[in-house]
């Protein structure tokens, strides 16, 4: 079998936002930053979680190697 490779734009990952342009879900979005802050006794003072980050942005004419067809997609309803 042949590995396939095609434009973001007719992949099952691809949402179209834009016109151009969409996201990738292909990962889902992870936590980027992560804070805490202690006193001298080791007490956390307060902790801080970053928002996650977004689905990457990406042309419809972009292409990657994880690309799947909309084709092969069996779309759960």
């Amino acid at each position: 079998m042949k590995n396939k490779l095609g434009y973001c734009r007719d992949c099952a990952h691809f949402e179209s936002v834009a016109p151009g342009s969409g996201y990738c879900h292909k990962n889902p979005p992870v936590v980027v930053h992560h804070l805490v802050k202690e006193d001298s006794n080791g007490d956390v003072i307060y902790s801080s979680v970053a928002i996650a980050s977004i689905f990457p942005i990406t042309a419809n004419s972009e292409f990657c190697g994880d690309f799947s067809s909309m084709e092969d997609v069996e779309w759960v309803e």
